[in-house]
C-alpha cells in the first residue's frame, strides 16, 4: 500500500479540479473526442492507433469520466480523513466500547447505502448484530 497522501498533493489535485472546464464530459463515439456538451466544445481529441498496449476508446472514456471521478474521490479522502481523526483523537478509555464502535457503525452504514454499496451495508450490519449481542447497545 503507498504512504498516505500529502495534504499539499490534495491541495494540487483539487486545484486542477477547480480550474478545469466544468463538467460532465462526454465522449463523443463519431467524433472521438471528449466533448463538453454544456459548452459544445471538445476539450481533447484521442486518435484512433492501432499500437499494441493503446487502447484510444478506454482513454477517452478514461478522460471524459475523470472529470468527476477525481472530485469524487477527493471529497472521499476528505471524509474519511475526518473520520480517521474523530476515531483516533477518543479518549484510549472509550476509543474501542461496543457504544462508540455502535456509533461509528451507524455513520458508515449512512454512507454506504448513501452510495448503494451493498455488499459492505450487509457486513456493517452482522458486525452491529455481533455488537449488540455482546452489550445490548450499539445504536447511536
Amino acid at each position: 500500500m503507498a504512504p498516505p497522501m500529502s495534504d499539499e498533493r490534495l491541495r494540487e489535485m483539487q486545484e486542477r479540479c477547480d480550474k478545469a472546464t466544468p463538467g460532465p464530459w462526454s465522449v463523443d463515439e463519431e467524433s472521438g473526442d471528449v466533448w463538453v456538451p454544456s459548452i459544445w466544445r471538445s476539450v481533447a481529441i484521442i486518435e484512433d492507433l492501432d499500437l499494441p498496449l493503446v487502447n484510444p476508446a478506454a482513454d477517452r472514456a478514461f478522460i471524459a469520466a475523470a472529470r468527476q471521478d477525481v472530485p469524487d474521490l477527493l471529497d472521499e479522502v476528505e471524509r474519511l480523513r475526518r473520520l480517521e481523526e474523530a476515531v483516533t483523537t477518543m479518549p484510549p478509555d472509550t476509543r474501542y466500547t461496543p457504544q462508540v464502535a455502535g456509533r461509528l457503525l451507524w455513520h458508515w452504514e449512512q454512507g454506504f447505502r448513501h452510495d448503494n454499496h451493498t455488499q459492505m451495508v450487509e457486513w456493517l450490519a452482522g458486525i452491529r448484530r455481533a455488537l449488540e449481542a455482546d452489550d445490548g447497545d450499539a445504536t447511536e
